[in-house]
């Protein structure tokens, strides 16, 4: 059967009620994803660039006593 012939066949075909109001959500959607990131305002990127600093020494601080941690239970461990 020929590829027209097919399309002809599932365009007479009824389509139930069921089907047609549910059709939206089964769209194909697209593989891509649109990042954009917002523009912000002076007073944003100035909060922003404040606030950098604080947030990497937790981090740091953070990271460190997790791997202060680690330590102790390595040496805990019964060998």
């Amino acid at each position: 059967m020929s590829r027209q012939k097919r399309l002809k066949e599932k365009a007479s075909k009824k389509v139930s009620p069921k089907k047609e109001k549910y059709l939206k959500f089964h769209r194909e959607k697209s593989a891509t994803l649109d990042l954009t990131f917002p523009d912000l305002s002076d007073d944003a990127r100035k909060e922003i660039r404040q606030d950098e600093p604080r947030v990497s020494s937790a981090l740091r601080q953070a990271f460190s006593y997790l791997r202060q941690e680690e330590k102790r239970r390595e040496e805990r461990k019964p060998r």
